[in-house]
């Protein structure tokens, strides 16, 4: 073999560009454009046909008040103190006849244990009924309260004495999966919660998985009460849960006529279609100033986001809700709006009579009239309109205000919404795989093949000897790039194969459920030997392979390389130092808010990583005179 080092060291700009930067970059901007096309991207649904419904306006309209998130401890005076303002204000002003509760009521208390994030604390769930009873809303109020991952996590079994839930509900518990609760003989809320038991700690319960039996119950729930107006209750929005049989969940949830859910803590409220059912996700009241008021009308279901003063000496105003017509985004198969001829109704959540005067299409058609006290705070107010089909806008000034879009006509436009496909299971999943293909392509020994051609581009690429095109350069290169590791000994390439394959055979860490205990893997968790699967730690996976496994593939080949390229040792090093510092960074800032940032310590991956950066700086700092030629070539 020719002595490298006696040959005039002489690199050639394009090739060096085109084996050390072009793959990162294109890697770089395909994955920029996809997170881009993720976050800001719009689905398009639709067009809807109107409900043959009848409508039906000799009734007063129903409403209920929904709240999510509202994370109660007895250790946070000041959220404490914010939760009994949005209640104070929810009884004051909308004084409902029902209240609902989707999840995460009470906040697990911090452990401090090494095995343990979270558990259940019974001060939690007493704030929790102390603050109801402070604001009055525990008073004349249908209350119907379903738990979310806070409210159950590290508990070991349904029966368990840290199930709080069951105790402190306001109906009785007879499913902690599944129930149906009717209201008022005509409204049927299937109150969904896909966790089982036991049911590991924060923040691993993020993502459930809803099994078979699950579905089955609710389709039975929904089949038994089809002459009810259905309403899916749960703490889990559709987007955050996944099965094995999504198609059927989704077609399942559509024979609902609404979706009331919370969990991921949207600023706003997000207001989605799922199949063809209306799905919202509801403000955290933990800390946001928002919750929820869901009027119903015989053929129109209507979501209102409420915006509380939540000041030290907060002025409760007055609200206004229209009942009908419904809004643009919100229309769905089981609504009406093929009417031409139709009162606009609202609710003036006022004790004085309101002067209210209705637009549309930006004309005054008139003064909108009280025509029912329903309580002495809650006056029903209407106004008869003729609109021709299409898009019109709607708004009222006066007293209060309110503006909206609203459709006429058999069927709708098409409506266009913002998508989460980014916060879905199934996006980890894809993410796990796209990397695990760009993780293969660089064990797989490919260099077997074209040892010839990597030799003439290395000897072009140092020494500038030889003419390769720069279109052939464009292949060459990421080639290069890809059999980077086919110096590196033995020892350093099998250790970046079990590095690549070592979740399937070891736990990510170790935790406990009261007393049981419980192994993180990356396909779910197992306590005494059941199986329960979950997505969350694809999240750690996802950031495992992209910050640390493939920078540390591409600084191992490189360290071996040649050795006039200490300075893009150095480069490398230091950005895959970045790299790694930012992953676990990212890990202890999540696994703080959830109370759990010795998780990093518990993990198999801390201690792979640690070894390679130590082995890698003296490799290129401290004995960088060592020639690369000196280093054995692994024969495969």
């Amino acid at each position: 073999m020719e002595d490298k080092s006696e040959r005039h060291y002489s690199p050639q700009k394009l090739p060096i560009f085109f084996a050390h930067c072009f793959m990162f970059l294109v890697i770089l901007v395909v994955t920029l454009i996809t997170m881009l096309s993720l976050f800001v991207r719009k689905t398009n649904f639709g067009p809807i046909i109107s409900s043959n419904e009848t409508l039906d306006f000799s009734t007063i309209p129903d409403y209920f008040v929904q709240f999510s998130d509202i994370h109660l401890t007895h250790v946070n005076p000041e959220r404490t103190k914010h939760v009994i303002t949005l209640f104070k204000y929810t009884k004051q002003v909308i004084n409902p006849e029902l209240l609902i509760f989707t999840g995460d009521i009470a906040d697990a208390s911090v452990t401090g244990s090494f095995f343990e994030i979270r558990k259940q604390d019974k001060r939690s769930w007493d704030t929790y009924l102390d603050v109801l009873s402070k604001s009055g809303l525990d008073q004349d109020c249908d209350i119907i309260d379903i738990p979310g991952n806070h409210d159950l996590y590290n508990i070991e079994s349904e029966q368990s004495s840290s199930n709080y839930f069951p105790k402190y509900a306001h109906y009785q518990v007879t499913s902690m999966n599944v129930q149906s609760i009717v209201i008022k003989n005509k409204y049927n809320f299937i109150a969904v919660n896909p966790v089982s038991f036991p049911y590991i700690s924060a923040p691993l319960g993020m993502m459930p998985f809803t099994p078979t039996d699950i579905l089955d119950e609710m389709e039975k729930q929904l089949k038994d009460k089809k002459n009810y107006t259905n309403i899916i209750i749960s703490h889990y929005p559709h987007f955050s849960t996944w099965t094995a049989h999504p198609n059927r969940m989704r077609d399942i949830y559509s024979k609902a006529q609404f979706f009331l859910c919370g969990h991921t803590h949207p600023s706003n409220a997000q207001i989605m279609h799922y199949g063809e059912v209306i799905s919202v996700v509801t403000s955290p009241g933990s800390y946001s100033n928002n919750f929820g008021l869901v009027t119903i009308e015989k053929g129109a279901i209507i979501y209102h986001q409420i915006t509380v003063n939540v000041d030290d000496d907060p002025e409760f105003n007055d609200y206004l809700a229209v009942t009908y017509p419904i809004p643009l985004q919100q229309l769905s198969r089981d609504q009406v709006f093929n009417k031409n001829q139709f009162p606009v109704r609202a609710l003036g959540f006022s004790s004085k009579d309101l002067n209210l005067k209705l637009y549309i299409d930006d004309q005054l058609v008139g003064n909108m009239n009280l025509i029912n006290r329903v309580k002495s705070n809650v006056g029903l107010y209407s106004y008869d309109v003729d609109v021709p089909d299409g898009q019109h806008k709607l708004k009222i000034e006066g007293d209060l205000t309110k503006e909206f879009e609203f459709f006429v006509g058999s069927k709708s436009p098409t409506i266009k919404e913002s998508s989460n496909s980014v916060f879905t299971p199934y996006f980890f999943m894809g993410g796990v795989g796209a990397l695990s293909f760009l993780i293969l392509i660089r064990l797989i020994p490919f260099w077997l093949l074209c040892k010839e051609k990597l030799t003439e581009f290395e000897d072009f690429m140092f020494y500038g000897e030889g003419d390769i095109k720069w279109y052939h350069q464009m292949y060459l290169g990421p080639l290069y790039m890809i059999c980077r590791l086919r110096k590196v000994p033995k020892s350093i390439y099998f250790t970046l194969i079990f590095m690549f394959v070592w979740y399937i055979p070891l736990p990510f860490y170790f935790t406990k459920i009261e007393s049981k205990l419980a192994t993180l893997w990356c396909w779910g968790y197992m306590s005494e030997n059941t199986l329960f699967k979950f997505n969350t730690p694809l999240w750690f996976l996802l950031f495992y392979y992209l910050m640390v496994l493939l920078p540390l593939i591409d600084i191992s080949g490189l360290a071996f390389e040649h050795t006039p390229l200490m300075v893009i040792h150095k480069v490398e090093f230091v950005l895959f130092c970045i790299c790694i510092g930012i992953v676990f960074i990212a890990w202890i800032l999540i696994t703080t808010v959830a109370g759990g940032a010795f998780t990093v310590f518990t993990s198999f991956m801390l201690y792979f990583v640690v070894f390679a950066i130590v082995f890698i700086f003296c490799k290129i700092f401290i004995r960088p005179k060592i020639a690369v030629s000196s280093a054995a070539e692994p024969s495969y």
